[in-house]
């Protein structure tokens, strides 16, 4: 991902501010060690991105995370689903700063308002 630097440490709500975000996929977590399955994993790509980066040509659109959900059984996820984060937490890692860790207590599909 693009100026990722520009969150450190990691601040999400700032970070998620202006993105539209979009659940690909579910599948559970599972443990690498012990092979057990401890919550939730989700494909989450970013689908429109506001954000201003201090470049007009900077866009995170079209970027995939991995979002971590611990204790939880993951939402069938048949076609992509604009979803909410709950209280998500963040760590930046890689040789040049650009990956993020997301960890969430929930990730929660947008309800979509009728049309009258």
């Amino acid at each position: 991902m693009k100026k990722l630097a520009m969150f450190a440490p990691i601040q999400m709500n700032l970070f998620l501010a202006g993105k539209t975000l979009m659940a690909m996929k579910s599948e559970d977590l599972t443990d690498f060690d012990s092979g057990t399955v401890t919550g939730a994993k989700y494909t989450v790509l970013i689908w429109s991105d506001k954000t201003d980066y201090g470049d007009p040509n900077v866009s995170n659109a079209g970027e995939t995370f991995t979002v971590k959900v611990l204790g939880a059984k993951p939402r069938t996820i048949t076609q992509p689903t604009q979803v909410n984060l709950v209280e998500p937490t963040g760590v930046i890692y890689g040789d040049y700063r650009n990956n993020l860790s997301v960890t969430a207590k929930d990730v929660v599909p947008v309800q979509r308002k009728e049309a009258q």
